[in-house]
């Protein structure tokens, strides 16, 4: 996994635990906005990464969680010329379950004394468009 001082481990509501990148803004000061970015088909990949970083250097605490946790090891990176290698656990995300994690990622940002609650936006590329 790439940066794991950037990763929390989030708990979710069905007994399964979720990494998280997390990038937190330079220079802050008082409740900020945050933001959850959800995943491209390819995962918490290093251009995932790069857009939850600049939404932090936006003024944003930003958080991408990995949503293929039930499926695929954390730091789970699919090539963006095998498709077919992230398929399976495309395939294998519900729409149940895809609620229950952003749930746990709005709970884990709801608690920090940096975020306020009721500033909490979402954005989501390819497969995060469509959650």
């Amino acid at each position: 996994m790439k940066n794991e001082q950037n990763y929390v481990t989030l708990q979710v509501a069905d007994g399964s635990t979720m990494a998280a990148y997390t990038s937190l803004p330079e220079k802050s000061t008082g409740k900020l906005p945050a933001i959850i970015v959800v995943q491209e088909a390819f995962g918490v990949n290093h251009h995932m990464r790069k857009v939850t970083d600049q939404f932090a250097a936006e003024g944003f605490v930003a958080i991408c969680p990995e949503i293929f946790h039930r499926t695929a090891p954390v730091g789970f990176e699919g090539s963006y010329s095998d498709f077919a290698s992230v398929m399976p656990h495309y395939q294998a995300v519900t729409i149940e379950n895809l609620e229950l994690d952003l749930k746990a990622t709005y709970e884990w940002l709801a608690k920090q004394d940096n975020v306020d609650p009721d500033r909490v936006f979402s954005v989501g590329y390819c497969l995060g468009g469509k959650v």
